[in-house]
């Protein structure tokens, strides 16, 4: 079973995009006690199929797509909530 982590939209709940876990590569927030303290942010990979212009058969080829998500919280208890989220998460990878 893949683990997914989903980000939704406050209001509606709708789901905005999902990331399996294995495509999140890095994941931090800002340093307590300070203005930062309510950010956070995380990065992720995912294979993308482009064309090559350069390539005269126009064949596919499989690039990687980095994406950096970075978002600030009007509650920094939320914050924690979603550090504890993808903690767990990895631990159920």
């Amino acid at each position: 079973m893949c683990n997914i982590f989903r980000l939704l939209e406050p209001e509606s709940e709708l789901e905005i995009i999902s990331y399996r876990v294995s495509q999140i590569l890095f994941c931090a927030r800002g340093p307590s006690n300070s203005p930062l303290s309510n950010c956070w942010a995380f990065t992720t990979s995912r294979p993308s199929t482009g064309i090559n212009p350069q390539n005269s058969l126009e064949k596919s080829q499989i690039e990687i797509l980095y994406q950096c998500q970075v978002f600030r919280c009007e509650n920094q208890d939320a914050v924690s909530q979603f550090f504890l989220k993808i903690i767990n998460l990895f631990y159920l990878k």
